[in-house]
C-alpha cells in the first residue's frame, strides 16, 4: 500500500512543472519520504479598511451623517408641471422636502419627467401606487444624470 501511495505521487510530483526539481531530489535520497498537512494562511485584514461611527446623532449635533438617497423617475405628467410642484405635492403628502429634477428629453414630448432624490429608509412609501396620481409612471431611476452644476434643482431634503 505505501509503495502504491509513494508511485503516485512520484507520478503526481512529475506533472507538476516546478516540483520536477524535488521530485528528482526525493528519488535520489534512500531515506523515506515524510509527508506533511500544509494549511493556507489566513488572509489579513486590510490595514486601512472603513469604520462606522457609533456615537449618538441628532439635528443639533455638530456632526450628522449624510442621508442615504435613491433616485426614482416620476414621469407622464403634464408638460406644465414644474419641479417646486413635485416638491410642495410630496411635502403634503409625505412630509419630506425632497429635491427634484426635470429630465431634459430627447424627442419633442408631450409630457415633463422627474428624477426625485428620495431616502432610501422610506423608499418603500414612494414606490406605492396610492401616493401618486392616476396615470404617473414612476419608478427606480435607471441611468446617469447630467452634469450637476448646469441643472435647475430644488433645495436639499429636510425632514420635518
Amino acid at each position: 500500500m505505501g509503495t502504491l501511495m509513494a508511485q503516485a505521487l512520484a507520478k503526481w510530483l512529475a506533472r507538476v512543472p516546478f516540483l520536477r526539481t524535488l521530485h528528482t531530489a526525493l528519488s535520489d535520497t534512500t531515506s523515506p519520504i515524510v509527508l506533511s498537512v500544509v494549511e493556507r494562511r489566513k488572509k489579513k485584514k486590510p490595514p486601512c479598511r472603513n469604520q462606522c461611527g457609533t456615537a449618538l446623532t441628532g439635528p443639533n449635533m455638530l456632526l450628522r451623517p449624510a442621508i442615504q438617497t435613491t433616485l426614482l423617475y416620476v414621469s407622464r405628467l403634464h408638460h406644465s408641471t414644474k419641479a417646486e410642484e413635485i416638491v410642495e405635492y410630496l411635502r403634503i403628502k409625505t412630509k419630506w422636502t425632497l429635491r427634484v429634477e426635470r429630465l431634459e428629453p430627447r424627442h419633442n414630448m408631450n409630457f415633463n419627467s422627474f428624477v426625485v432624490r428620495v431616502p432610501t429608509s422610506d423608499l418603500e412609501k414612494f414606490l406605492k401606487e396610492d401616493l401618486w396620481p392616476k396615470g404617473v409612471v414612476f419608478r427606480r431611476f435607471r441611468g446617469r444624470l447630467r452634469d450637476t452644476s448646469q441643472r435647475n434643482t430644488t433645495p436639499m431634503i429636510r425632514v420635518q
